[in-house]
């Protein structure tokens, strides 16, 4: 592994950098460090896991904020006018499991996530948020014979379903079914949500057409979460 990535990204980060990462969201004033802890040990993984690649895709916190911020501003235009930028394809795909805690694949490397999409040279960042977390119209509750009173923990445990806790937005809800056995995948970070949540909440009406970009990569993934299905 790279002196250099582990240097930056083996410990915890300092509270320079914990405001940095949430400036990025917008959100430094609406959640404390402490809520977001798990997430900023996720964040930390993605960083590592990528160092095994030469030369690592993100080796310092400066090059990982400049990154997630070149993904607000260009949300909306093709992956390969970024990499025209001369941003390599590697970097672009951590930043995106950093910033969103959705799945990209890194072509030629293998991630272990049960969905796995990659994200292609033709679409935008939103396109390939919209294709990962595809919109539906969710069924009328009354009709369904699964309501949201039963999505709870208990019922999963009378029905023999064994809760997996995952990192990744793109696998929540992914129900894996062996011969004996049944595996439901929850994602883990609640506080990741609520980050989102307030910073959005916070906003004004008045958005300028920058920061309206830059959020619509969170309001596609929280608009689509309650009703993710694949």
């Amino acid at each position: 592994m790279s002196q250099a990535v582990t240097k930056h990204f083996q410990y915890e980060l300092d509270e320079a950098n914990k405001d940095a990462l949430l400036a990025v969201f917008a959100a430094s004033t609406s959640v404390s460090h402490d809520e977001m802890k798990h997430y900023f040990g996720y964040y930390r993984g993605e960083m590592l896991s990528s160092a095994i690649l030469r030369p690592p895709p993100i080796d310092s916190f400066p090059a990982a904020i400049e990154l997630l911020e070149l993904l607000k501003s260009r949300a909306r235009e093709p992956r390969k006018d970024i990499l025209s930028l001369g941003k390599r394809g590697p970097s672009l795909d951590v930043a995106v499991r950093a910033m969103l805690v959705t799945a990209c694949m890194t072509p030629g490397t293998y991630t272990g996530d049960i969905f796995n999409p990659m994200w292609e040279k033709q679409e935008s960042l939103v396109q390939f948020i919209d294709r990962v977390y595809p919109k539906y119209d969710p069924p009328d509750e009354d009709k369904s014979p699964v309501t949201t009173t039963k999505l709870a923990a208990h019922v999963a445990a009378g029905c023999h379903i064994e809760i997996e806790w995952t990192g990744h937005l793109t696998d929540h809800l992914e129900l894996r079914v062996g011969p004996n056995w049944k595996r439901l995948f929850v994602f883990q970070f609640p506080s990741y949500l609520k980050m989102c949540l307030g910073t959005l909440k916070n906003q004004s009406a008045a958005l300028d057409q920058d920061t309206a970009t830059s959020l619509a990569l969170y309001v596609h993934i929280l608009s689509h979460m309650a009703h993710h299905s694949r």
